[in-house]
Protein backbone atom coordinates (compact mmCIF):
# COMPACT_ATOMS: atom_id res chain seq x y z
CA UNK A 1 0.00 0.00 0.00
CA UNK A 2 3.01 2.30 -0.06
CA UNK A 3 2.03 3.98 -3.34
CA UNK A 4 -1.49 5.02 -2.32
CA UNK A 5 -2.06 8.63 -1.34
CA UNK A 6 -5.09 9.61 0.68
CA UNK A 7 -5.98 13.29 0.67
CA UNK A 8 -9.10 14.24 2.62
CA UNK A 9 -11.17 16.93 0.93
CA UNK A 10 -14.20 18.53 2.56
CA UNK A 11 -17.27 18.97 0.38
CA UNK A 12 -20.65 20.54 0.83
CA UNK A 13 -23.81 19.84 -1.09
CA UNK A 14 -27.48 20.67 -0.77
CA UNK A 15 -30.43 18.35 -1.14
CA UNK A 16 -32.88 20.18 -3.44
CA UNK A 17 -36.01 18.52 -2.06
CA UNK A 18 -35.54 19.65 1.52
CA UNK A 19 -33.03 22.52 1.25
CA UNK A 20 -30.96 21.01 4.05
CA UNK A 21 -27.20 21.21 3.97
CA UNK A 22 -25.38 17.89 4.10
CA UNK A 23 -21.73 17.70 5.10
CA UNK A 24 -19.49 14.90 3.95
CA UNK A 25 -15.96 13.97 3.20
CA UNK A 26 -14.29 13.18 -0.09
CA UNK A 27 -11.12 11.12 -0.02
CA UNK A 28 -8.85 11.02 -3.04
CA UNK A 29 -7.19 7.68 -3.71
CA UNK A 30 -4.44 7.79 -6.30
CA UNK A 31 -3.85 4.49 -8.06
CA UNK A 32 -1.75 3.04 -10.84
CA UNK A 33 -3.14 0.75 -13.53
CA UNK A 34 -3.01 -2.83 -12.23
CA UNK A 35 -3.41 -1.94 -8.53
CA UNK A 36 -5.81 -3.85 -6.29
CA UNK A 37 -7.78 -1.53 -3.99
CA UNK A 38 -10.59 -1.57 -1.45
CA UNK A 39 -13.06 1.30 -1.01
CA UNK A 40 -14.67 1.73 2.40
CA UNK A 41 -18.44 2.08 2.82
CA UNK A 42 -19.62 4.06 5.85
CA UNK A 43 -23.31 3.17 5.48
CA UNK A 44 -24.53 0.33 7.73
CA UNK A 45 -27.10 -2.20 6.60
CA UNK A 46 -30.50 -2.46 8.20
CA UNK A 47 -32.75 -5.52 8.03
CA UNK A 48 -34.05 -6.14 4.50
CA UNK A 49 -31.74 -3.68 2.77
CA UNK A 50 -28.69 -4.03 0.55
CA UNK A 51 -25.60 -1.99 -0.28
CA UNK A 52 -25.05 -0.52 -3.75
CA UNK A 53 -21.95 1.21 -5.05
CA UNK A 54 -22.25 4.09 -7.52
CA UNK A 55 -19.49 5.45 -9.73
CA UNK A 56 -19.77 8.84 -11.41
CA UNK A 57 -17.20 9.90 -13.97
CA UNK A 58 -16.11 13.38 -14.91
CA UNK A 59 -15.89 12.73 -18.64
CA UNK A 60 -18.79 12.18 -21.02
CA UNK A 61 -17.44 8.99 -22.64
CA UNK A 62 -17.88 7.03 -19.41
CA UNK A 63 -21.43 6.53 -18.13
CA UNK A 64 -22.29 6.31 -14.44
CA UNK A 65 -22.23 2.80 -13.04
CA UNK A 66 -24.37 1.20 -10.34
CA UNK A 67 -22.70 -1.85 -8.83
CA UNK A 68 -25.47 -3.99 -7.38
CA UNK A 69 -24.78 -7.02 -5.17
CA UNK A 70 -27.71 -8.89 -6.68
CA UNK A 71 -25.99 -8.85 -10.09
CA UNK A 72 -22.54 -9.91 -8.90
CA UNK A 73 -23.20 -13.63 -9.31
CA UNK A 74 -23.94 -12.96 -13.01
CA UNK A 75 -20.24 -12.03 -13.44
CA UNK A 76 -21.13 -8.61 -14.88
CA UNK A 77 -18.51 -7.02 -12.63
CA UNK A 78 -15.67 -9.53 -12.86
CA UNK A 79 -12.99 -7.28 -11.34
CA UNK A 80 -15.28 -6.00 -8.57
CA UNK A 81 -16.07 -7.91 -5.40
CA UNK A 82 -17.59 -7.19 -2.02
CA UNK A 83 -15.88 -7.54 1.33
CA UNK A 84 -18.11 -7.77 4.38
CA UNK A 85 -17.11 -5.21 7.00
CA UNK A 86 -18.15 -6.56 10.42
CA UNK A 87 -17.17 -3.38 12.21
CA UNK A 88 -19.64 -1.28 10.20
CA UNK A 89 -22.09 -4.05 9.16
CA UNK A 90 -21.59 -3.04 5.56
CA UNK A 91 -19.89 -4.10 2.33
CA UNK A 92 -16.70 -2.51 1.07
CA UNK A 93 -15.86 -2.55 -2.64
CA UNK A 94 -12.71 -4.36 -3.80
CA UNK A 95 -11.41 -3.67 -7.32
CA UNK A 96 -8.69 -5.85 -8.79
CA UNK A 97 -6.40 -4.82 -11.63
CA UNK A 98 -7.56 -1.20 -11.74
CA UNK A 99 -7.61 0.53 -15.10
CA UNK A 100 -8.31 4.00 -16.45
CA UNK A 101 -11.95 3.00 -16.93
CA UNK A 102 -12.29 2.66 -13.14
CA UNK A 103 -11.48 6.32 -12.44
CA UNK A 104 -14.24 8.45 -11.00
CA UNK A 105 -16.15 9.30 -7.85
CA UNK A 106 -17.40 6.30 -5.84
CA UNK A 107 -19.94 6.25 -3.05
CA UNK A 108 -22.08 3.61 -1.40
CA UNK A 109 -25.77 3.67 -0.64
CA UNK A 110 -28.17 1.50 1.29
CA UNK A 111 -31.18 0.49 -0.80
CA UNK A 112 -34.36 -0.29 1.10
CA UNK A 113 -37.59 -1.51 -0.49
CA UNK A 114 -40.56 0.32 1.04
CA UNK A 115 -44.09 -1.05 0.71
CA UNK A 116 -46.79 1.62 0.63
CA UNK A 117 -50.58 1.51 0.81
CA UNK A 118 -52.54 4.54 -0.38
CA UNK A 119 -55.95 5.77 0.79
CA UNK A 120 -57.70 3.56 -1.82
CA UNK A 121 -55.94 0.45 -0.51
CA UNK A 122 -53.61 0.13 -3.51
CA UNK A 123 -50.28 -1.39 -2.52
CA UNK A 124 -47.09 -0.31 -4.23
CA UNK A 125 -43.40 -0.54 -3.53
CA UNK A 126 -40.52 1.80 -4.11
CA UNK A 127 -36.80 1.83 -3.46
CA UNK A 128 -35.46 4.36 -0.99
CA UNK A 129 -31.74 5.20 -0.96
CA UNK A 130 -29.70 6.29 2.04
CA UNK A 131 -26.23 7.56 1.18
CA UNK A 132 -23.10 7.43 3.27
CA UNK A 133 -21.15 10.56 4.21
CA UNK A 134 -17.95 9.54 2.46
CA UNK A 135 -17.04 9.51 -1.21
CA UNK A 136 -13.80 8.31 -2.76
CA UNK A 137 -12.32 9.88 -5.87
CA UNK A 138 -10.18 7.39 -7.77
CA UNK A 139 -7.50 9.14 -9.81
CA UNK A 140 -4.20 8.27 -11.45
CA UNK A 141 -1.09 8.51 -9.34
CA UNK A 142 1.22 10.27 -11.76
CA UNK A 143 0.69 12.98 -14.36
CA UNK A 144 2.83 11.19 -16.96
CA UNK A 145 0.45 8.23 -16.92
CA UNK A 146 -2.53 10.53 -17.33
CA UNK A 147 -0.89 12.23 -20.30
CA UNK A 148 -0.27 8.85 -21.96
CA UNK A 149 -3.89 7.84 -21.35
CA UNK A 150 -5.22 11.06 -22.86
CA UNK A 151 -2.97 10.68 -25.90
CA UNK A 152 -4.08 7.06 -26.38
CA UNK A 153 -7.76 8.09 -26.16
CA UNK A 154 -7.28 10.80 -28.78
CA UNK A 155 -5.49 8.56 -31.28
Amino acid sequence: LEHFQFEPIRWLTTKPTRNKIIYGEEVEMKVRPGDNITLYCDRSLTYGSLILWIRNCSHENQPSLIIDFTKWELKIFQRFSSIYNRYNNSYDLHITNTSVSDLGLYYCAEQENKVNKDEKGIISSSNVYYYGNRTTRLSLECKETLLLVIISLIM
